[in-house]
């Protein structure tokens, strides 16, 4: 048994350590550097701004690729990002033979042009007005942009080519075919564009050949690059692309620092309010947790998104849920009489499979997401597994050994410890309602306000219907700032938004030919943004109607704060993507259920799961959030989240039932309900808490990805709390549904 003063040197010395790892991080994460890693955390495209790129092999349907070719591919888009100085750019294969290449810091335009410019390279002489290939790409082993005497007598840019041994003689008979034409130039294209016509003055049997002319270091690179590029084994179409201005990325990331940063802070507040000294030892075990996981970012390089730091600032709320269950369990345990040192022990024993099970089934749709989302949903599933699981560890280990130093140092005031021997006077407040409050009576008004909330979600959709993003329609969106052109007003008229869309209908191209856009929709953003949703774009017909709108209005030159495009294939794979998703972490929840439970069970924590999925699919419909991609995140991190609260209520209703043997079931699932209410309240407000200050201090993007996740954990918590233990009651009572398996976990 520890000393007093022993309890006393191991807390100080715990708190010590959880400083220094505070600091570690503050130190070696601000900066986004890390301490142990060269590049620490990596930020994504969202918050420092740059371009994603999705290609996709231009071949028939059925052609089998090999790795040979990928690779060959991904390595020429390498060489030529290298070329045109983007060492930071990334390329990757994903799992549908797509090359995804993002490039930081980078205006989008720019960068689609060069990259998209690597299909098929030639060299070819003129007679009259007939082209004929005398080589291919394939031929080039490698160019070199050059300073220097090019042969004119004068130092200048010049584009040094070295030819493979094997094609020494094709370049020979190139050059000498050249020379008996009038034209006497040998034409470098690429997909049938000229980037140079060098004119041949001899002929050349040589595997090193210069061509020089009116070059500056520019355009000598960018035609070195593409003749470097070679031939690919197949052409490449630009499925969907994206851009984000830096401007952009820093007001997001330092907006989701500060909300973070209150969100925690409050957080803290309510638990050292509400527990007293557990709270505070929650506070230093949650600091310590957000420190770690910040320190993990760095030094596995984990690629931090926009949606990577609304994942640790959810999970900064779903952290605080173990804790709670732990301490509302001590509180109880404290209530009935037990010492100190008892009720704590008694109070993590009890806790520890609840904690176990909700945490197991959030990790479940983490592990969906992993495998089901692309980019930034899986940077959110990477830093929300994280949070899971260090939440856990924190809150078993490092809350307990905290806590057990306060019982050495012979804390025992019950107060101090926020709870209260039971009496008649304890029992007053919020603990006296909810020990005459009868939640499966009250069955009748729980469904009445479902019907209702029902009822005015489907006419919001009847009416409303949805407002599907480009990622699962089609299309290009553009985030455009028109600050310049009000003159000094803080708002976009309605006027202006039509005036808009006309300017962006009777946009043309650089040859005077309509574009033919359709524009979906025109609606105001953060500040004076306005977002267009139009109709899929090239890159010529997007500058198209980006000239037209800045000429028209006068905007400034980096007006254009993000665009994105995304294709009718890339769409369909994630609609399929979003609802197979979903639809197999409902599947896998309930056989864990089932297995921890009994199918009974499971079956009502699927049909709270659907309650929860059909509310926030109705929040998007009436505050016409658009549906996209990081719906996906939001809808599984719901499931997650709620599934939590539900195992909580039936580990309760299992360890009740084993004392309450004889006593209807009804009545069994009403007393856990009462038991477990104030620790579903207490971690739905914590995660709220989280939640509401990013959505209040959020850019557009995140809002709209924190909003359904606000209408999800409120419903979820009704589902929970009125519906789950309801359902699972009318399965196991009336229609005898799992009986038998009830009946032997009962005698066991």
């Amino acid at each position: 048994m520890k000393t007093k003063f022993q309890s006393l040197m191991a807390f100080i010395t715990a708190i010590l350590v959880l400083c220094i790892l505070a600091s570690v991080a503050v130190l070696g994460y601000g900066d986004y550097s890390g301490v142990f890693a060269d590049d620490g955390v990596t930020l994504g495209l969202d918050l420092i701004g740059g371009t994603r790129l999705v290609y996709a092999p231009d071949v028939a349907e059925g052609v089998a690729l090999s790795d040979e070719q990928m690779n060959t591919v991904s390595s020429m888009l390498r060489a030529r990002l290298d070329f045109y100085g983007y060492t930071e750019a990334t390329v990757t294969v994903d799992d549908n033979n797509r090359f995804v290449v993002e490039i930081p810091k980078v205006n989008g335009t720019e960068a689609e042009k060069l990259l998209s410019a690597t299909a098929k390279l030639t060299f070819e002489v003129k007679d009259g007005e007939t082209y004929t290939v005398v080589m291919d790409g394939s031929a080039i082993e490698r160019a070199t942009a050059s300073f220097g005497n090019a042969g004119h007598g004068f130092d200048e840019w010049f584009v040094s080519l070295k030819i493979k041994d094997e094609h020494r003689e094709t370049f020979r008979a190139a050059t000498e075919k050249a020379l008996k034409l009038s034209d006497k130039s040998i034409y470098i294209k690429l997909d049938g564009e000229t980037y140079s016509a060098p004119k041949v003055s001899e002929v050349l049997d040589t595997d090193s050949v210069m061509i020089a002319g009116s070059f500056d270091r520019e355009s000598a690179t960018a035609l070195a690059g593409v003749i470097t590029s070679g031939q690919l084994p197949f052409a490449l179409k630009v499925e969907q692309s994206s851009q984000v201005d830096a401007t952009l990325g820093a007001n997001a990331l330092r907006s989701s620092l500060i909300a973070g940063g209150i969100g925690l802070l409050l957080v803290i507040l309510f638990m050292v309010a509400f527990y007293r000294l557990p709270g505070v030892v929650s506070a230093l075990s949650l600091l310590g947790y957000v420190a770690s996981v910040g320190l993990v970012l760095s030094i596995l390089h984990i690629n931090l998104s926009l949606a990577g730091i609304a994942g640790i600032i959810l999970s900064i709320g779903m952290a605080v849920d173990a804790n709670v269950i732990i301490f509302e369990r001590i509180k109880e345990e404290l209530s009935d009489g037990k010492s100190t040192r008892a009720a704590l022990k008694a109070g993590f024993h009890k806790a520890l499979t609840a904690i176990l099970d909700s945490n197991v089934t959030t990790i479940i749709a983490v592990v969906v997401l992993y495998f089901f989302g692309t980019g930034s949903i899986q940077g959110f599933a990477i830093t929300l597994g994280i949070g899971v699981v260090f939440s856990m560890i924190f809150s078993i280990f490092v809350t307990r050994f905290l806590l057990n130093c306060l019982v050495g140092m012979q804390i025992h005031n019950l107060r101090l410890w926020g709870a209260r021997r039971k009496t008649a006077k304890a029992d007053s407040g919020v603990r006296s309602h909810l020990s005459r409050f009868h939640f499966i009576a009250a069955r009748k008004y729980f469904l009445i306000a479902l019907a209702a909330v029902l009822v005015f979600g489907g006419v919001s959709i009847a009416l409303r219907g949805f407002n599907p993003d480009v990622d699962f329609t089609g299309g290009t969106t553009m985030q455009i700032d028109f600050s310049a052109a009000l003159k000094g007003g803080s708002e976009i008229s309605d006027e202006m938004l039509n005036e808009i869309v006309a300017t962006v209908k009777g946009a043309t191209d650089s040859k005077g030919a309509p574009i033919g856009v359709l524009v979906s929709s025109a609606q105001r953003a953060d500040g004076a943004d306005v977002i267009l949703k139009l109709s899929e774009l090239d890159m010529d017909e997007r500058d198209a109607v980006y000239n037209v709108l800045r000429d028209r209005f006068g905007l400034g030159a980096h007006a254009l704060v993000s665009a994105s495009n995304v294709g009718a294939t890339v769409s369909a794979e994630l609609r399929r993507d979003a609802i197979l998703a979903t639809v197999v972490a409902i599947i896998l929840m309930l056989i864990y259920i089932s297995i921890r439970f009994d199918l009974a069970s499971g079956i009502a924590a699927v049909i709270c799961l659907a309650h929860d999925v059909l509310i926030t699919l109705f929040a998007y419909s009436i505050f016409g959030i658009p549906l996209n991609i990081n719906m996906i995140a939001a809808l599984l991190t719901i499931l997650g989240y709620s599934i939590n609260a539900t195992i909580v209520i039936f580990d309760r209703v299992r360890e009740n039932r084993r004392k309450m043997l004889g006593t209807a079931f009804g009545e069994v699932v009403n007393v856990s309900v009462r038991q477990t209410f104030l620790r579903s309240l207490n971690t739905t407000l914590t995660t709220f808490i989280t939640c509401f200050m990013v959505y209040l201090l959020g850019v557009t993007s995140i809002k709209d990805f924190t909003l359904p996740l606000i209408v999800g954990i409120l419903a979820g918590f009704f589902s929970s709390v009125c519906l789950a233990g309801n359902i699972w009651s009318v399965l196991a009572d009336r229609l005898h549904f799992g009986k038998k398996q009830n009946v032997a976990k009962e005698q066991e």
